[in-house]
């Protein structure tokens, strides 16, 4: 995250070419670029002056860029704002944001715009042959920043400081358990050489410090997918079943239709928690998901979509935690060996 106040004039294409340098990381940039206006409806503007505290004014843009970090998921974000005299055509601000997913950059640069032109200690003089007139939020700004930190505090209720969902944290006091893994990609497409789905879970699931039980790849065959889930659930040697793809609304997306008939039990909360995680990310999107989530067994079993954006959702904030022994107030994790209790 960077954070500049300009004295001077700057060239935003050279701000944006200096923070996507040498970056292959992520594949979207998305940028916005505020302009000094020559007229305000028919009043010609010949300067703006923009007043600001030395240290204070870097400080609370660091926050409120820090807040939309969270809340958009997105922190990798670039914002420059001039102060001083400026004149008609240069450049007033800068914000860009880098992230994997579209969708998160777009929102993180709409959300601290809203957040800039309401909230930051900076204040705004136009000068012109009328005179001169102070600038205050309008109420369409006002509006837009109560819609942004409605989205911040919705998000909140999913994810708070150190990743931990809806509230929870990782109790120190708790010994980790490795659970054993077997992540299954469900493509007619696919092959191991354009798998990054199922190696993005495979490496997470090591990252984290589970044990990969188990790799395979399946055609969207409800008869190919039920024989191979089958296999992992009757060996003792897999403690979780994770699928990716198949669960959209394509004829070809079978793989909820070979999963719920080997559920004993189906853990509807996930696909609740699912929902409002994915809306985060794609939006209303997320209607077209059938993610599920189920009990075979004594073996979790979970159907995540074939997006490395879902399956980075679906483990990040939610399954990843659930198998962690150690987060607190609750995980699946510590009930494993009470699955198949009579």
């Amino acid at each position: 995250m960077r954070i500049r106040i300009a004295a001077e004039a700057f060239d935003p294409q050279a701000e944006i070419a200096a923070f996507a340098a040498g970056r292959d990381d992520a594949g979207a940039l998305v940028n916005f670029v505020g302009t000094c206006r020559a007229k305000t409806g028919d009043v010609a503007v010949e300067e703006l002056r923009i007043d600001h505290y030395p240290g204070f004014t870097e400080k609370e843009i660091a926050r409120l860029a820090a807040e939309t970090a969270q809340h958009c998921d997105c922190p990798d974000l670039l914002v420059v704002h001039r102060v001083g005299v400026i004149r008609p055509g240069e450049a007033i601000v800068l914000v860009a944001a880098r992230s994997i997913h579209r969708a998160n950059a777009f929102k993180a640069v709409e959300s601290l715009m809203d957040y800039l032109k309401t909230d930051a200690p900076l204040w705004k003089k136009e000068s012109g042959p009328g005179g001169a007139r102070w600038i205050e939020p309008r109420p369409q700004d006002q509006e837009r920043r109560a819609k942004a930190e409605e989205g911040r505090k919705m998000s909140e209720t999913l994810t708070v400081p150190g990743g931990a969902p809806g509230g929870g944290r990782l109790d120190p006091d708790k010994a980790f358990r490795p659970l054993r893994v077997a992540v299954l990609t469900v493509s007619d497409t696919r092959d191991a050489e354009n798998d990054t789905s199922g190696k993005l879970l495979s490496d997470r699931v090591t990252r984290d410090g589970h044990v990969l039980a188990a790799r395979g790849m399946v055609k969207d065959s409800i008869a190919e997918i039920q024989a191979q889930v089958k296999k992992w659930i009757a060996d003792p040697g897999v403690d979780v079943v994770i699928s990716t793809g198949g669960t959209g609304l394509t004829g070809r997306d079978v793989t909820p239709e070979a999963l719920r008939p080997l559920f004993d039990k189906t853990i509807e909360g996930f696909e609740t928690v699912w929902h409002m995680t994915s809306f985060q990310t794609v939006g209303l999107s997320t209607m077209q998901s059938r993610a599920c989530a189920g009990l075979a067994k004594g073996t979790l079993i979970f159907a995540l979509p074939g997006s490395n954006g879902a399956c980075k959702d679906g483990w990040d904030r939610l399954i990843r935690w659930q198998l962690d022994s150690r987060h607190r107030p609750c995980n699946l994790a510590e009930l494993i060996s009470r699955f198949t209790e009579a």
